[in-house]
């Protein structure tokens, strides 16, 4: 609830600041070829039981942008039998959406993992000791030199830059304003009416 509310105040305070920015909400989404998704949701008594086939076959991710104008014309991108990486999701901004998009304006985006490829690389519990303590040496935080590896990773955990995000850069290189959305809260992106 938290995060929600201080999304909310962060998008008020960017509408008062930038009240002349389009505000573009993006999103992806998939579909299989039956026209189905991996769930269905129907109330009782609307329609019978169905029992579609997923099956493994052909499906299509699909990413798009839009505002209140509706859609941003010759952004969309669809892929076939492969899903959006951050990779492919990165290529989208810089050469679809950018493009299309008026010089000023606000994206809104989610915490899906496509969106969120570290700037630079945090180290994980995969990682080994040596790169841990390279990086805390890097970004100058100090820690213990006989810290074994979970204290190391609590230290990056506890010191983990805000927005350090390649997507993020990329927008504000661009010469946009990104803004996530809170976790568990796609409510917050008017796109998702779209797909619904």
């Amino acid at each position: 609830m938290i995060k929600r509310r201080n999304n909310l105040t962060e998008k008020k305070k960017l509408e008062l600041k930038y009240s002349d920015y389009l505000w573009i909400y993006l999103d992806e989404t998939y579909i299989h070829k039956n026209l189905t998704t991996n769930e269905i949701i129907l109330c009782d008594n609307e329609l019978p039981k169905l029992k579609l086939p997923i099956g493994k076959g052909l499906h299509f991710s699909i990413i798009h942008a839009g505002s209140v104008d509706g859609f941003i014309e010759n952004a969309y991108l669809i892929l076939v039998n492969e899903g959006l990486n951050s990779e492919s999701f990165e290529k989208w901004l810089s050469e679809k959406l950018f493009s299309n998009l008026p010089k000023k304006s606000i994206i809104v985006l989610n915490n899906v993992t496509t969106h969120s490829r570290y700037y630079s690389q945090i180290p994980t519990q995969a990682s080994n000791k040596q790169f841990i303590k390279d990086w805390l040496t890097k970004n100058k935080i100090s820690y213990p030199e006989n810290a074994l590896k979970p204290q190391l990773l609590d230290i990056v955990k506890k010191n983990l830059p805000k927005n350090n995000y390649t997507v993020d850069q990329i927008i504000k290189d661009a010469g946009h304003i990104p803004i996530r959305l809170p976790p568990y809260h796609c409510h917050l992106n008017s796109i998702e009416m779209v797909w619904a």
